[in-house]
């Protein structure tokens, strides 16, 4: 708990201008020196997304939904095409590469409202961006994993220099995937989903282990001998295991969105009825004043 509130803290801080993403260190009033636009100063960025307006809940809720739907579709399908062909990761990038380029533009999406922009989801964030526009690094992999796949590039004739370069494609996907889930941090942190946020954090360390392995396995035959099945080996075992995580915080974080909307709805319901009750309060007051 203690953690969260130090993140929040942070975040309520404005490090950028909101309307050009300039970066503020230290300024807090005046106008931004880039565009000139006034820097808000009574703006709270520290609510939590349960007290934003109810299109943005809606819209992640609904994002949330068809994202879970499709990877829980598409994981099975992919664990699955391992062992299909020669190379068992080729058919992987050939299931998972559509689906995360999905999923990376329907978690990032942009809009005006400050406190969204204070947690990321503006239109110049440069996470939100890097995730956006880096999962198209999946195309590579999936292009070059149909050729493999397909019998016209078989894997045994690449060479050193073509491995090699395939090494650093497949650690830009993994990267484009860790920025996927940063930005699902945010919107965890956001919705103050502490079980979220640590599940986030496993995942996160599950990709620096693989991307560790496809490091060592890309230049551990260059520096020294090394067993080629081992990594291999173990890289599909924590990705095994990093799947069923994300499964379960797909359904968590969906399902968390949702009663985020409905306890929006509680909210503005009890609030309407306290306003209806202060203002019949205030009517009777002023007609008995009225009488005496």
């Amino acid at each position: 708990m203690m953690r969260m509130q130090q993140k929040s803290s942070i975040r309520d801080q404005m490090k950028n201008c909101l309307e050009c993403g300039y970066p503020l260190p230290g300024k807090r009033t005046g106008r931004c020196p880039e565009c000139g636009k006034p820097i808000p100063v009574d703006i709270d960025l520290s609510l939590p997304l349960e007290r934003s307006p109810r299109r943005i809940i809606f819209s992640f809720a609904t994002r949330m939904t068809a994202i879970g739907i499709l990877i829980l579709l598409v994981i099975p399908i992919a664990m699955a095409s391992f062992g299909r062909y020669p190379d068992g990761s080729s058919a992987f990038a050939l299931v998972i590469s559509v689906p995360l380029i999905v999923s990376s533009f329907l978690i990032t999406p942009r809009w005006q409202d400050p406190v969204a922009i204070s947690n990321g989801f503006g239109s110049r964030d440069t996470i939100r961006l890097a995730t956006r526009w880096g999962s198209f690094s999946w195309l590579i992999l999936a292009s070059g994993s149909s050729l493999i796949a397909s019998g016209l590039l078989p894997g045994t004739i690449i060479g050193p220099v073509l491995e090699f370069l395939w090494g650093l494609v497949c650690l830009l996907c993994l990267f484009q995937v860790f920025l996927l889930f940063a930005c699902l941090d945010r919107l965890g942190h956001w919705m103050r989903d502490e079980t979220a946020c640590s599940m986030i954090r496993f995942i996160h360390l599950s990709l620096i282990v693989i991307g560790i392995g496809v490091l060592v396995g890309i230049i551990g035959p260059i520096l020294f001998p090394i067993s080629p099945g081992f990594f291999p080996i173990y890289s599909v075992i924590v990705f095994v295991v990093m799947m069923l995580v994300v499964v379960v915080l797909l359904i968590l974080m969906t399902k968390t969105v949702w009663f985020t909307l409905l306890h929006r709805a509680e909210n503005s319901a009890s609030d309407r009825r306290l306003r209806d009750r202060f203002d019949e309060t205030r009517s009777f007051v002023d007609e008995s004043n009225t009488r005496l």
